[in-house]
């Protein structure tokens, strides 16, 4: 059989260039524990890894870029040698406290995707007397997205978990195909019309609202990415919720509210006037909106960047929080509608991406692109909310020795200047819990800065389940 080729969409190639700018690259982290004492060694993996690459065939490809230079995918047939320096990376850490900073460091590391899309790091360290494990797996944004990402995550540690117990899962035996990529779909669908395109043109002429960190939060020497995650326990995460359901919204608006309020209190302690007319990003995915759903371990891209864009004095008084997050909340049921254009704002804008494809081969260097496309950004934040979804559609196998206790995701932040968003907010319900990753570009709000937000973030949410 023959190699499968799939030419790049404008789409691929607009995140791809900003991948080369130190950004999109997105990981999935399960942090594993088991009962039994068992220490795992490099060599399991190697067997897992082996797994997923004959039962995804995208985990198979690498990029080829002809004499224009013009990117098509090259999905092998035959699996290839693991590089066990660049494919599967073992790490012992003394304590579970070093794991930000690590995977920190990692954010930093270049693919080579003329070989692999792909990266698997192991972290061990000890905790309260046991060895636990934290399963990192990364691909670019181009070939992922948030439920995708997860839902592999899963599957290692399902393969995992048979390889133990000499018993054969589902994700060891079944092998999957290459799918249509997202703008094929929603072509065979009709999703995108003459009324979703005037939506979108109509959008992007939006011009009062905007939101931009100060540059007082800035520090000029730093840069890089920055990784923070946490979770709240189970009733914690119960109370939350039911607060939202209680007041009449989803949570995404309620969280949304949340956030804002924090960064008002930020701007307060640094005598900032309240942010108003407030634009932020909100990621939404395809994958279970459309009929037949389209199953999350499929690789692909099938997320799409919704722009939420407030007005005051509907919202920026931060006077009633239960107000403020009904008007979110109406925001977002309007524009994550299919039938709006804002769904496939940027996703299916094929102008803007093919313009910034150009302006991409005329910058002289990665700065000056990322200095262009900082310049032009409207918005600072962004919110995914995977929710309970994954729990619905994928589960772990429950007869292996090891349990996912904690599961995360989030996307890499390097670009010089920050390119988009600088803090990105990633949320997941895992075994009744809420799970939050950040990642943030230090360029655009600094270390200190960002961890005094995600401080008042956690207190405010702490406070309103003790009122």
């Amino acid at each position: 059989m023959q190699d499968l080729i799939i030419p790049f969409t404008s789409y691929d190639q607009m995140l791809y260039n900003f991948n080369l700018c130190g950004d999109l690259v997105v990981f999935g982290l399960s942090i594993v524990e088991n009962q039994d004492s068992i220490t795992l060694e490099e060599s399991i993996f190697e067997k897992v890894l082996d797994y997923m690459l004959e039962r995804h065939p995208m985990l198979r490809a690498n990029l080829d870029f002809d004499n224009e230079n013009k990117i098509s995918f090259r999905i092998k047939t035959a699996k290839e040698k693991l590089q066990f320096d660049k494919d599967l990376l073992w790490i012992g850490l003394s304590s579970k406290d070093h794991l930000e900073n690590r995977l920190e460091e990692f954010t930093k590391l270049k693919f080579d995707y003329k070989s692999r899309l792909y990266r698997m790091i192991v972290f061990n360290f000890p905790e309260m007397g046991k060895q636990k494990y934290a399963i990192s797996f990364w691909l670019p944004l181009f070939i992922t997205d948030a439920l995708n990402i997860t839902t592999l995550t899963i599957e290692i540690v399902n393969i995992l978990n048979s390889l133990l117990t000499k018993s054969v899962c589902r994700e060891m035996t079944e092998k999957l195909n290459v799918i249509d990529n997202m703008f094929k779909i929603t072509d065979k669908l009709g999703l995108i019309g003459e009324e979703q395109l005037k939506k979108i043109d109509e959008i992007n002429n939006i011009k009062t609202s905007f939101f931009k960190f100060d540059s007082i939060f800035k520090k000029s020497q730093e840069r890089g990415c920055k990784i923070n995650f946490f979770n709240f326990d189970k009733n914690s995460s119960q109370n939350l919720i039911h607060l939202a359901k209680k007041n009449g919204m989803k949570f995404t608006a309620f969280l949304m509210t949340c956030l804002h309020y924090s960064i008002k209190e930020l701007y307060k302690e640094n005598n900032l006037e309240n942010p108003v007319n407030v634009k932020f990003g909100l990621a939404a995915n395809l994958r279970f909106r459309l009929k037949p759903i389209i199953d999350f371990s499929n690789i692909g891209y099938f997320s799409c960047l919704i722009p939420i864009n407030t007005i005051y004095p509907k919202f920026g008084k931060y006077e009633n929080i239960w107000e403020d997050s009904k008007y979110l909340d109406e925001l977002i049921k309007e524009n994550t509608d299919l039938n709006s254009g804002a769904f496939f704002n940027e996703s299916h804008n094929f102008q803007a991406a093919l313009e910034l494809n150009k302006l991409f081969e005329k910058c002289e260097n990665i700065e000056e692109f990322s200095k262009y496309l900082s310049e032009g950004s409207t918005w600072d934040v962004m919110l995914s909310n995977a929710g309970t979804y994954l729990c619905q559609h994928k589960k772990q196998d429950p007869s292996g020795p090891f349990e996912i206790k904690e599961l995360y995701f989030t996307d890499t932040q390097n670009s010089f200047p920050a390119i988009d968003t600088a803090v990105l907010i990633h949320l997941i319900t895992w075994n009744d819990q809420l799970m939050f990753m950040i990642s943030n570009n230090k360029s655009a709000i600094s270390t200190d800065h960002m961890q005094r937000l995600i401080f008042l973030f956690r207190e405010f949410l702490l406070n309103l389940i003790n009122r």
